[in-house]
């Protein structure tokens, strides 16, 4: 047995616990940071409109509504923290059986929960730096575990290959500037040219992780369904290439340009190259899962500070709307993920 089975046999029936323990840790930082103070840069921010549109408040909350509503994720990662320590030993994929897959998984929305509660929390640089790798680990999870499926890595491999990726990607981003994803609103009047190199670059890891796993899954159920290889790599690259379009606000076109071609690139790599034998079942976790993503990137939109349906003194904050539905999407891959059976190879 490998290290990786070592460690997944080890700590099986402990997932739970470690979740618990990691929010521990997280709420006693939290609340003792509020009584050391997060200095004059999260104060200046009481009584105004945040980025995410809601008043900031003093206390030991600042956003409240779009702060609490990230609870979501934590639940939603504990859930699978849950069903991973039940999980048998054999099984038909990898979010299925004892391993290191579906815990991971669990934790990467743990963290994305606990990682947004600090920055709408506290208004803080460092905060802001903690949802984003967050944001960072669970985005691009699945699109490491879809590669690892399509190449035939084994666990190890994919979690390594995985941590050390985004470790390299976190590492590179503390050189940029600190500005944060509502400098991105599509409804934002300013020009292109004032957009930070640190959004930018955000902007490239999400929008190219989001775009590689719609890639992946449409390489995956296109496979027989399009006999014609220019037509299916048409279909590949271009949904992707549609969705940035359409979300990218005031970003480069240059750099639209480029994205839209590597998403074509890798649309014909996928397409070309053998399809791996597994399957998974659409219905009814991918639709929902995408839908909920969906509506929630179009009111992200309207919970920015300055457009016209933001309301700060309202209960109602479209920015936990997105945390809700986005949360509903995570739970809906993970879903999803477990629906997959390997396949015989008929060649053998």
């Amino acid at each position: 047995m490998n290290e990786g089975g070592h460690l997944a046999d080890r700590l099986h029936g402990s997932w739970f616990k470690i979740g618990w323990v990691m929010i521990g840790l997280a709420s006693f930082a939290y609340i003792i940071s509020s009584f050391i103070g997060w200095g004059s840069e999260s104060e200046d921010w009481i009584g105004r409109a945040s980025s995410f549109c809601e008043m900031a408040r003093s206390g030991i909350m600042r956003e409240p509504v779009n702060t609490l509503s990230n609870l979501a994720y934590i639940v939603v990662g504990m859930i699978f923290l849950h069903a991973a320590d039940r999980m048998p030993k054999s099984g038909p994929n990898p979010f299925s059986r004892r391993g290191l897959a579906a815990p991971t998984y669990g934790m990467t929305s743990v963290l994305l929960g606990i990682g947004s509660f600090a920055m709408h929390g506290t208004s803080t640089q460092i905060s802001g730096m903690l949802d984003w790798s967050g944001m960072l680990l669970w985005i691009s999870f699945p699109v490491f575990y879809n590669l690892s499926r399509w190449l035939g890595w084994n666990e190890n491999r994919m979690i390594a290959t995985f941590l050390i990726t985004v470790t390299l990607l976190l590492l590179i981003d503390l050189a940029f500037d600190s500005a944060d994803f509502s400098d991105l609103g599509a409804i934002d009047s300013q020009p292109a040219a004032t957009v930070g190199l640190g959004a930018l670059y955000r902007h490239i890891l999400w929008s190219s992780a989001i775009g590689m796993l719609i890639i992946f899954e449409l390489g995956l159920h296109t496979a027989e369904r399009f006999t014609n290889h220019g037509v299916r790599i048409a279909l590949v690259g271009s949904a992707p290439s549609l969705l940035l379009v359409l979300s990218a606000g005031p970003i480069p076109v240059l750099l639209i340009i480029v994205q839209c071609l590597t998403f074509f690139t890798a649309a014909a790599i996928l397409c070309n190259s053998p399809t791996p034998y597994f399957r998974r079942s659409p219905t009814p976790w991918l639709p929902v899962g995408v839908g909920a993503f969906i509506i929630g990137l179009i009111i992200w939109q309207f919970g920015l500070e300055g457009t016209t349906r933001c309301n700060p003194e309202t209960f109602f904050q479209y920015h936990a709307g997105w945390h809700l539905l986005t949360a509903l999407t995570v739970f809906s891959l993970g879903r999803y993920f477990q629906t997959e059976i390997e396949l015989i190879d008929e060649s053998e």
